[in-house]
């Protein structure tokens, strides 16, 4: 069961495929695993209650306890400077040098939605986490041993 949820995790996170596709693993999985599980249990099939399988990749990232908490700024798509996500410019002021000319390029589509953005996790809150996780901690110690 494990195997899929991994997977799927992998080919969303990783290898970028959509979370339609990454949900259709889940699904594949869950059925494999439902299948092969009342194969082996027949005759109690009748009373045995399967796991709770993710069905949706969201779900899975946070069972795993990889959801990471992102930080987003808006990046100015000519010279990368940062801006808050609640700023009120809707174009770049930035200047290379005090004598040049302003940046200028649009932050904002018409939209009013962010042109860019930059997002960041904070490596001492992802060390935290993974610092807390006693899966982790067992695996490092047994692997020293």
């Amino acid at each position: 069961m494990l195997v899929y949820i991994v997977v799927a995790t992998f080919l969303h996170c990783v290898k970028k495929v959509s979370r339609t596709v990454a949900n259709t693993v889940l699904v594949a999985g869950a059925m494999a695993f439902g299948k092969a599980a009342i194969d082996q249990l027949k005759p109690a099939a009748s009373t045995y209650s399967l796991p709770k399988f993710p069905r949706d990749i969201r779900t899975a990232i946070k069972e795993l306890h990889i959801d990471p908490v992102l930080h987003q700024t808006i990046s100015c798509p000519n010279c990368f400077t940062q801006y808050s996500l609640d700023t009120r410019m809707s174009h770049c002021e930035q200047r290379a040098t005090s004598r040049s000319e302003l940046c200028g390029a649009a932050l904002r589509l018409p939209t009013g939605k962010p042109q860019k953005l930059y997002s960041t996790q904070s490596l001492i809150t992802w060390l935290e986490v993974f610092r807390e996780r006693s899966v982790t901690i067992s695996s490092v110690h047994h692997g020293t041993q």
